[in-house]
């Protein structure tokens, strides 16, 4: 264990009851899910994890490594973590089935032998997932967008106003046309935010890997190496943003198909959580700030593993869940952390029987 990095305590320090350090508090990562209380014996497995890995990546194939660092990051496994007590948290069988198969890097359930672009399809789904001319790519990018506009929703409540794909001359820009016709994936407005500055989302969903499967700027040795791509195309979609940064904060959530998502994306997550969370009592704090992050990545972590599935498949199914109603405290506080949603009331919330 001590070639893997790890620090072991002394057997006087054990005798003396030293306990393992805890996780960084959610006070500390704010929008981070915090972690649970652990002991020394998982730090020490950790540490042989994290050494086992990296011995373990040099020997894969370059595509594979690509695939394996798309899956890590902040909340991008929280799809297999949450409970489906709600619409945002649920994948359906399918999706979650090619999900499942995605990330365990095994070969998808037979199907076509061709795309319609007339390449041969692999049995990962790599060329599917990247391949620009089937109208697919458009396509899956709604999920995430609509999880996006929740969350703002979510966090902003009744006084903030949120937009879901809004026409770019909507904002009143400065040498934007009444007939431009680009759109926008969420505007809020109303939020203390970066200033009390409009929060305008990009929203894109990037494959580390080509159509025809090779790695993309060396996606085998970098995470997140197709972020700071996805940067500059949005730069170049909307240049009107770059002399409207004291009006605009323009947030380009870009997130990969293994679930990593990039810097603005996470600091924007952590965003909504501490506004959200400042709404209620100091005591309640803490507990919310760690559901609300376990929910929000939850979402977002869910609405990726669903476009990638709409990618993969013939019939996705629709998705059309950024008008449900915003969650309670209760369900807020509860409907995570607890197994099977919330904890039994003490009192039985149905109405009284009017039967005789």
């Amino acid at each position: 264990m001590l070639t893997c990095g790890f620090e072991c305590p002394s057997w006087s320090d054990l005798a003396a009851g030293a306990t393992a350090p805890a996780p960084a508090p959610p006070e500390d990562a704010p929008g981070v899910p915090a972690g649970r209380a652990r002991g020394w014996q998982h730090l020490a497995a950790a540490a042989v994890e994290a050494e086992a890995l990296a011995r373990l990546q040099p020997l894969l194939p370059a595509p594979v490594q690509a695939r394996l660092r798309s899956q890590g990051g902040p909340g991008a496994g929280m799809w297999l973590n949450v409970f489906p007590v709600d619409e945002l948290l649920t994948l359906p069988p399918i999706p979650f089935l090619l999900a499942l198969r995605r990330r365990l890097c095994l070969e998808l359930p037979a199907g076509p032998a061709r795309c319609p672009c007339g390449a041969l399809l692999d049995p990962w789904g790599n060329h599917l997932l990247a391949c620009h001319s089937t109208g697919r790519l458009t396509r899956r990018g709604k999920a995430l967008e609509l999880a996006l506009a929740q969350l703002c929703r979510e966090a902003g409540g009744p006084a903030v106003q949120v937009a879901s794909r809004p026409r770019l001359r909507d904002l009143a820009l400065p040498g934007v046309s009444a007939h431009d016709l680009r759109e926008l994936d969420v505007v809020a407005r109303g939020f203390p935010l970066f200033g009390g500055r409009s929060i305008v989302v990009d929203a894109t969903l990037r494959s580390p890997l080509s159509s025809a499967g090779g790695v993309r700027y060396g996606s085998h040795q970098l995470d997140g190496a197709t972020f700071a791509a996805a940067r500059r195309d949005k730069e170049r979609k909307y240049p009107e943003f770059a002399d409207q940064a004291h009006r605009i904060k323009f947030v380009v959530a870009a997130c990969e198909i293994g679930g990593r998502c990039n810097q603005e994306c996470v600091d924007l997550v952590r965003a909504l959580v501490l506004h959200r969370s400042s709404s209620v009592a100091p005591a309640l704090r803490a507990s919310l700030r760690s559901s609300l992050a376990r929910r929000y990545w939850g979402i977002l972590s869910v609405a990726i593993q669903r476009a990638g599935a709409d990618c993969l498949s013939d019939d996705p199914a629709p998705v059309e869940f950024a008008s449900l109603p915003l969650p309670c405290l209760d369900t807020l506080l509860l409907g995570i952390d607890a197994p099977f949603g919330v904890d039994a009331p003490d009192v039985s919330r149905l109405p009284p029987s009017t039967e005789q």
